[in-house]
């Protein structure tokens, strides 16, 4: 569940033992490094966020669906980006996204009461909010 979101804070730790056991590959291996649970999960809610302004836009022709799930597809593949690097200020940023997503379609799942795309979003921003709030107290340890 909710334990590999948190996975981008605990993303050093591989990244410490894959340099150790690779230190004489060169730079190059840096770029083809596993991506963490965290980062997956992050790519594929991007991913979820961006069809879903791309359909409100198709369906109904609203512009407003079409901008805000284009700026937020993109501020979460930054998240995505910044979890190997910065695991604290992307999974607090990704927190921030995720809880302001979650309360605009959870209010429209429950006006409309529709699965999707409200319910299915809200949902996922429920589930990567807990995830991203685990990478954060994670990495304070």
């Amino acid at each position: 569940g909710t334990e590999g979101l948190g996975g981008g804070s605990g993303g050093g730790d591989d990244n410490d033992g894959n340099e150790s056991e690779g230190g004489e590959s060169g730079e190059g291996d840096n770029a083809n490094k596993k991506m963490s649970m965290s980062q997956k999960l992050t790519l594929a809610y991007a991913a979820l966020v961006g069809v879903g302004g791309v359909m409100g836009y198709l369906k109904s022709g609203s512009k407003k669906s079409l901008l805000a799930g284009g700026l937020s597809s993109l501020l979460l593949y930054y998240v995505y980006t910044m979890l190997p690097t910065g695991p604290a200020f992307a999974s607090s940023l990704g927190l921030g996204l995720s809880a302001a997503l979650l309360v605009v379609m959870g209010s429209r799942f429950k006006k409309s009461g529709k699965i999707f795309p409200a319910g299915v979003v809200s949902f996922v921003s429920l589930v990567m909010s807990g995830g991203y709030l685990h990478g954060i107290l994670r990495s304070l340890h």
